[in-house]
């Protein structure tokens, strides 16, 4: 079965919890097979809570990066939506531009028939005037031309009168192009009318889009305190479990070999075979024997009570594995 590494500051609460337990087993006689397994079951006790907080961190890291990843998602989708407004802004602006030259236009083209349509009524009350005093002329002399004279008066009205039928054509005609401008001259304000509608519509747009990208930009850094808080609980956790153990008589701190491969709660890596010396626990393991046998009175009060009960040495390789 594979062995993981424990840290300092497991191996301290192990101890601390541990010590109480070694004494009242030894002093029941149960021997070192129960002690070393209850260190062995503090110890993975220890390292499961320790496992629980990596797990719990790595969670949270993994939401926080989704909700980065959705986030950054949802901002570049409005920017684009921004661009696309943008450009219909400016597609209507241009197009504004075009109606309003189009209905200046119109509008210079209809002073222009009305002031013609002003000369045609002018020419035509002129040629009525001429006609009547024509006719009155002729009323008066109540003679004929001479007869070498080919015209008549009635040639000369019949004249007036295909003149003015003329006349009168061409004022209908330009009465009908009025009309006709006067018409798309209301068909172009409609559309002027919707263009501006939908340009208003589409500042609004802008305007909420705008207001969209300035709320994620909040909840970004809203994400990014949050994200702060976790790292700073998991350093202040790591670095009160190293300042946790006081060092006394009995209980001195450990001493590792291999002190730089501790766990890192970013991404754990738990190694599969390797060993942690622990010389200063089987030192405090036996200055205890050594007080039990001078209280009680044995005769090898020198020897190194763990040879006695079978216990390893000084460098003996303390492992712990997992279920």
């Amino acid at each position: 079965m594979p062995t993981q590494e424990i840290p300092m500051g497991m191996l301290g609460s192990v101890q601390r919890n541990s010590d109480f337990d070694i004494l009242t087993l030894h002093e029941a006689g149960s021997g070192d097979r129960i002690i070393e397994d209850a260190i062995e079951t503090n110890a993975e006790i220890t390292l499961r809570d320790g496992i629980r907080k990596v797990i719990g961190y790595d969670v949270v890291n993994r939401r926080l990066n989704h909700l980065e990843l959705e986030r950054t998602a949802t901002k570049l989708n409005v920017i684009s939506r921004l661009d696309d407004a943008r450009t219909r802004i400016e597609k209507l602006e241009s197009d504004k531009k075009g109606l309003q030259d189009e209905v200046a236009e119109l509008k210079r083209s209809i002073v222009e028939i009305c002031k013609q349509n002003v000369e045609h009524k002018a020419t035509v009350e002129d040629l009525q005037s001429q006609i009547k005093g024509i006719l009155a002329q002729l009323a008066l002399n109540g003679t004929n031309s001479s007869a070498g004279d080919s015209t008549t008066p009635e040639h000369q009205v019949g004249e007036f009168d295909n003149i003015k039928t003329g006349q009168v054509g061409k004022l209908q005609g330009c009465w009908e192009q009025v009309a006709e401008l006067r018409k798309a001259l209301d068909e172009k304000g409609k559309e002027l009318i919707n263009e501006r509608r939908y340009r208003s519509l589409e500042a609004k747009k802008s305007a909420r889009l705008s207001h969209e990208v300035a709320t994620l930009e909040q909840s970004n850094t809203q994400l990014l305190k949050q994200n702060s808080i976790p790292r700073k609980l998991w350093s202040s956790e790591s670095s009160d479990d190293g300042r946790r153990r006081p060092a006394t008589d009995g209980n001195q701190p450990l001493e590792c070999s291999d002190s730089h491969d501790t766990l890192d709660p970013p991404n754990p890596q738990f190694q599969e075979e390797k060993k942690l010396p622990c010389t200063s626990q089987n030192e405090a393991l036996a200055s205890f024997f050594a007080g039990l046998m001078r209280r009680s009175g044995g005769p090898r009060e020198e020897q190194n009570p763990l040879e006695q009960v079978g216990s390893p040495s000084k460098e003996t390789d303390l492992h712990i594995s997992l279920p």
